[in-house]
C-alpha cells in the first residue's frame, strides 16, 4: 500500500480550518450511498484495529451515476437549501491530481465522525461522492482505491469538500 498526501500540509490546513457546508453531488435518484459501519457496542475509544482500518487500502468499488452533474463545484451552494433527501452532509469530487484534470471513479471515501461512526462513500463515474447520512462534526476523511490511499492531515469541520478543495488543491489519488 502506498500512503500518499492529498496536498501539502499548508494547503490541507487552509482547506480544513473553518470550512463547513452540507452537500453537493451526483444527479442520482438512488438511495443514500453511506453505510454506517460503526459497532454500536463500542465505547468510542480508538484501538489498534481502528488505526489499522483508517489506513486500509480499499478495493475498487462499483462506480454508479452519470457523469453530468457539476463535479468540482461547491455542492453545498445548491444542496444546503434543498429538501432533506437532497441535502448532502458530506460531498465532493475525487480526482487523479491536485489540479482536478481527471475524476476518479470507483474509489471509496471513508469518513469517521466525532461519534466514531464510519461511513464509506463510493465515487461515481464523474468522481462525485455524497451522503445525506447525519454525522457529528468534525470528521476525519481518507480516500482509497488500491493501491492508493490518501488522508486529510486535519479533521474537517464541515462536509462540503469542494468549498475548500478548489482548483490546485483538489481531493486526489494519484
Amino acid at each position: 500500500m502506498r500512503a500518499l498526501a492529498l496536498t501539502t500540509a499548508v494547503a490541507l490546513a487552509a482547506a480544513t480550518i473553518g470550512c463547513s457546508g452540507g452537500g453537493g453531488g451526483e444527479e442520482d435518484t438512488s438511495v443514500d450511498q453511506a453505510e454506517d459501519l460503526a459497532d454500536p457496542g463500542t465505547d468510542g475509544a480508538a484501538d489498534a484495529d481502528d488505526e489499522e482500518a483508517a489506513t486500509t487500502c480499499e478495493p475498487p468499488a462499483t462506480a454508479t451515476g452519470s457523469a453530468g452533474h457539476l463535479p468540482g463545484m461547491d455542492c453545498g451552494s445548491c444542496h444546503d437549501s434543498m429538501a432533506a433527501d437532497l441535502r448532502w452532509t458530506v460531498s465532493g469530487t475525487l480526482y487523479s491530481d491536485a489540479a482536478g484534470t481527471s475524476p476518479v471513479a470507483g474509489a471509496t471515501v471513508v469518513v469517521e465522525d466525532s461519534d466514531h461512526h464510519t461511513y464509506r462513500l463510493s465515487t461515481h463515474t464523474n468522481g462525485v461522492f455524497y451522503t445525506t447520512q447525519a454525522m457529528a462534526f468534525p470528521v476525519s476523511v481518507y480516500a482509497s482505491r488500491c493501491p492508493d490511499t490518501a488522508g486529510m492531515a486535519a479533521a474537517a469541520a464541515g462536509g462540503s469538500c469542494n468549498s475548500c478543495h478548489v482548483a490546485g488543491s483538489r481531493i486526489h489519488l494519484p
